[in-house]
């Protein structure tokens, strides 16, 4: 069976989200028991079972998805939600639902949602990406939407001289950035009665932060999470955090205690439960058919990510750039020992990396051969007339639209004579200066040639064999018809 999980958000500038804590665990539990997974942003997979995220934000494209689909609602049920509406309730009682509530179903199962399953979020070990020693600057961080109770309460903490930090719209690395110099993150309730933010606080237990949370006489707490806040009531929150803040030793104790209730509770676990797909030690997911070379900071669940630096947590740490070893066994941390295949990948990606490889025809050649017959490379590189071509100190080549002709039409200067690359598309993206240019009229080649107007290039090269007539022609080029010595050649 095959999981695509899918994130169906209406733009762009939500491609990281708070579902991303949701969807990496489930992303590698599922990857644990032996299922195929891949993650989406606002794409169905026609042939995999998809489980749709942010349903309620794109009501577009649940128009289009499979019967066979699964909603994982993330969103809270009660009298003032906003999403206690018809229009979202219709559209859930359509599909499965999965829910890491167990209030929420209720509330669902009485509203006519019939098919609801309760999903209790858990722990993965690749949660856990967050420095502990990073330098603690701020006293208590809050993110996420403020209404008035959650306003009232973030007044009090500035009252008490503390320093507060708020985060609206917050996500990915500067979200991270944000917790990591935190000394206390602060959950407060949006909602009375509320069931306790999983999808929130699972990703803080796991990276070892020290939270105050609000917990009611009608909070609803999974079993197991007792310790694993600080929980106070509403009125008590204030008090609790300028404690810990004050207190570094209650802080550490605080984030043991958080990390060693939710990490015994495993996502896979409660996925076996509801799939019944049994856990074995030694399953592992396949490789992916996906490369992501230089991966750095842009760590893709989907993908094998391999990098030179093994600080960034690449799947494989590796120069690319080298001689690959047939036969050879490389040790990954998602996916065993894996071998580096001619012909296995269906698509390579490589930003922002070429310009950065002294031997580049040498990763090229790699590039070619692990890809399968129509298989493509995705890459972008500073484009050499711009400003930034040469402002890494790293750099030691730029490009423009004629650097690819050695790996497609003249590839025989490569020795490729099997196979080579063909561009099947390329763009520019423009500077400041090469937009105004473009309002003003100037396009094309007066546009690429205008220096600081691009300032780089995004390119798709596809694989594909050589035809006789190129066989024919890299003979000629290479004088590979000589059999021994000079003046003795084959009659063809």
């Amino acid at each position: 069976m095959h999981f695509s999980l899918v994130k169906a958000l209406p733009e762009e500038s939500y491609a990281s989200s708070g579902c991303d804590d949701v969807i990496l665990p489930l992303y590698y539990a599922l990857s644990r028991l032996g299922f195929s997974v891949e993650t989406r942003l606002s794409g169905i997979n026609p042939y995999a079972v998809n489980i749709v995220f942010g349903a309620n934000l794109a009501p577009g494209l649940m128009e289009n998805i499979p019967a066979d689909s699964i909603i994982f609602n993330l969103e809270q049920f009660t009298g003032s939600a906003r999403w206690t509406n018809e229009s979202y309730l219709a559209r859930l009682r359509a599909f499965r639902v999965w829910d890491y509530s167990g209030r929420n179903a209720e509330f669902l199962r009485r509203r006519g949602v019939e098919e609801v399953t309760v999903l209790r979020l858990g722990y993965v070990p690749e949660m856990t990406r967050l420095a502990a020693s990073f330098t603690q600057d701020v006293d208590v961080l809050f993110y996420g939407t403020v209404n008035a109770r959650r306003r009232e309460l973030l007044d009090e903490l500035l009252a008490e001289h503390l320093k507060v930090a708020v985060l609206r719209n917050a996500h990915g690395l500067e979200r991270d950035h944000a917790i990591a110099r935190a000394k206390v993150l602060l959950n407060i309730h949006s909602y009375t009665p509320s069931s306790l933010e999983m999808p929130r606080l699972g990703y803080l237990w796991a990276n070892r932060r020290a939270v105050v949370s609000e917990r009611n006489i009608d909070t609803e707490v999974d079993a197991g999470l007792e310790e694993s806040c600080c929980f106070r009531s509403y009125t008590e929150l204030t008090q609790a955090a300028r404690e810990l803040v004050q207190s570094a030793p209650a802080r550490e104790r605080q984030a043991e205690d958080a990390f060693r209730a939710f990490s015994a509770l495993r996502q896979e676990d409660f996925l076996e439960a509801v799939l019944g797909r049994k856990v074995h030690g030694s399953t592992l997911p396949a490789c992916p058919k996906s490369l992501h070379v230089g991966s750095g900071k842009d760590f893709r669940p989907d993908c094998l990510n391999v990098d030179i630096n093994p600080a960034v947590n690449p799947d494989l740490a590796l120069d690319i750039s080298q001689p690959l070893e047939t036969g050879r066994r490389y040790p990954t941390r998602r996916f065993g020992d894996i071998e580096l295949r001619h012909g296995y990948f269906t698509r390579i990606t490589a930003f922002e990396l070429l310009a950065h490889i002294p031997e580049l025809p040498a990763l090229m050649r790699n590039f070619l051969d692990l890809l399968e017959e129509g298989g493509k490379l995705f890459l972008s590189v500073p484009y050499d007339l711009s400003l930034n071509a040469w402002q890494d100190p790293t750099h030691v080549r730029a490009f423009n639209e004629n650097s690819w002709s050695y790996y497609c039409e003249w590839s025989w200067y490569l020795g490729w004579r099997e196979a080579r690359f063909e561009v099947e598309e390329m763009s520019y993206d423009l500077s400041e200066y090469g937009t105004v240019l473009a309002a003003q009229g100037w396009s094309g080649e007066d546009l690429l040639r205008a220096p600081r107007a691009v300032s780089g290039m995004r390119v798709t090269l596809r694989k594909r064999r050589t035809t006789p007539e190129e066989h024919e022609e890299f003979d000629i080029r290479t004088r590979s018809f000589y059999t021994g010595a000079v003046g003795e050649w084959v009659v063809r």
